[in-house]
């Protein structure tokens, strides 16, 4: 729950952060409210950014933490496979008050800062297959590449969530197939594997809930709303590089509920899928 900070006037005289972006410096403001009295916070880019830029859908949080990085006032790190940040004099900028609750998140481990990933991406995902860039970083919103061949298995590891990235990959093709029925049928097991490490990723790296995956798949595929993004959403690489807007605006349109959709069209999936 975010807590109420003041601001100190030496934030604005801070020569780090001012060679920084207006929309880096206010993330860097945001995550004083979100970090507890240590300075410690999830870093969890699609939390963060519905809490602090819930009408700019278009930005990253990633390129801008990237921004505080590079001025030392942010630092990321993993312990397992939690994603922290850390605000450095943390207490410099603040005075927590006294009753409030201590850090429950671990410190960062000694030495610990992380390169700065290239473009925003996490470190974990910036991957390379002999000598050339994933292709999971393409900006292109109908592109659909294949992830390289050192991406983890969705079927091993990963307890509860080990089912959910096929599952997901099926309800996409079914959901295709209700506007797209040529291109679904063309989608064979070998190339639905391929989707389900992107939303294996997506569950993993971005820490998305597989059931709010799945109703944004049905909101961009089935509701009338979401119509836009059905040609932009062909396959589980444009839903993981999508998926911050399109929670985004489902939720600018609709709380967060069921989403309401016509009840031929879920019927039409079922029938679609179960010849596919």
């Amino acid at each position: 729950m975010p807590r109420t900070r003041l601001i100190n006037p030496e934030f604005f005289l801070h020569e780090g952060l001012g060679r920084c972006s207006p929309h880096a410096r206010l993330l860097f403001i945001a995550l004083w409210t979100q970090a507890d009295r240590e300075g410690r916070l999830r870093w969890l880019p699609l939390r963060i950014h519905g809490e602090t830029f819930p009408h700019e859908p278009k930005l990253s949080i990633d390129a801008l933490g990237q921004e505080l990085r590079e001025a030392g006032v942010l630092v990321l790190y993993s312990i397992g496979s939690k994603r922290l940040a850390w605000l450095p004099k943390f207490t410099t900028w603040q005075n927590p008050h006294r009753n409030e609750t201590v850090s429950k998140l671990p410190p960062p481990p000694d030495g610990t800062l992380l390169a700065t990933p290239s473009k925003g991406r996490p470190k974990e995902d910036q991957r390379k297959t002999k000598g050339r860039p994933d292709t999971s970083t393409n900006t292109s919103p109908n592109t659909c590449p294949n992830p390289d061949t050192s991406s983890p298995s969705p079927r091993a590891g990963g307890g509860k969530l080990v089912g959910d990235p096929l599952r997901l990959a099926g309800e996409l093709r079914q959901a295709i197939a209700t506007h797209s029925p040529k291109y679904a049928k063309k989608v064979k097991v070998g190339q639905l594997e391929r989707w389900a490490v992107f939303l294996e990723r997506l569950i993993r790296l971005d820490e998305a809930e597989p059931e709010e995956i799945s109703r944004i798949i049905r909101w961009a595929h089935l509701h009338p709303d979401g119509s836009f993004w059905r040609s932009n959403v062909m396959c589980g690489a444009s839903l993981r590089r999508q998926f911050p807007k399109l929670l985004l605006q489902s939720e600018l349109k609709k709380k967060r509920t069921e989403v309401d959709v016509d009840a031929e069209a879920i019927a039409a999936a079922i029938d679609l899928g179960a010849s596919l």
